[in-house]
């Protein structure tokens, strides 16, 4: 009779034990999200079917990565992310590791993610002619340098199947002077620069860049290289 209530005194030490841990790690859980918690804040999302060919993340992510976002107002480091293309949203997790959200993009004015930087542009805000949406600013001086990334959702059909793929469809713009211009071409480019052409080309030509081949290495280089004649 000894033993046992030995016994179910050691087990009832156990248990609190293990709810006082169990109270410890959940506090400092809540504590470790206390100043993270307006993150966790936008709609459910779901990943696409698995049989749709190509990827429609940035990059083609499959897994989050950690990022920064400045959201409501709020800047939020450390933060699962990944970008859907084809939604235009920023993706992220709850903090049970398996749910994932999208934050709600009216409310996100930047995010990096991915050694890129990306800013949220309201059309026809200070005259802005661009689409609402988050543009990856991938050169930042005098000029900037914006790329527009969307993956479309196209049905194609072969002798065999007809399959759903995810298909790259870029566009390139340069701020000068507060506006914005599309350039998707080497002429548009050339264009907005007729005093500088001739440099311009010769930079290009010697870096053995054909622009409509990389238009987005053609494009950094061209902005760098004329911000440096500029000075």
């Amino acid at each position: 009779m000894h033993k046992v209530l030995i016994t179910v005194f050691k087990l009832g030490l156990m248990l609190m034990f293990l709810c006082t841990s169990a109270s410890a790690q959940q506090n400092n859980f809540e504590k470790s999200i206390g100043q993270q918690s307006g993150v966790y804040n936008g709609r459910d999302f779901e990943f696409y079917h698995p049989s749709i060919e190509g990827s429609a993340f940035f990059q083609d992510a499959t897994f989050f990565t950690n990022g920064t976002i400045h959201y409501d107002g709020f800047v939020y480091r450390n933060v699962p992310l990944m970008y859907d293309m084809h939604k235009d949203l920023v993706v992220s997790l709850f903090h049970d590791g398996f749910s994932k959200y999208s934050f709600i993009s009216e409310k996100v004015s930047e995010f990096d993610m991915l050694g890129h930087h990306f800013v949220r542009i309201v059309q026809n805000s200070a005259g802005t002619s661009l689409n609402s949406g988050f543009y990856d600013q991938v050169y930042n001086g005098k000029l900037k340098i914006l790329v527009k990334r969307s993956r479309e959702l196209k049905e194609e059909s072969s002798i065999q199947e007809l399959k759903n793929v995810f298909r790259d469809h870029n566009k390139y713009y340069l701020k000068k002077d507060q506006q914005y211009y599309n350039v998707g071409s080497k002429k548009a480019f050339m264009k907005l620069f007729k005093e500088r052409k001739s440099q311009l080309q010769r930079v290009l030509k010697d870096a053995d860049i054909i622009f409509r081949k990389e238009p987005e290495r053609a494009l950094v280089l061209l902005a760098t290289s004329y911000d440096n004649l500029s000075n």
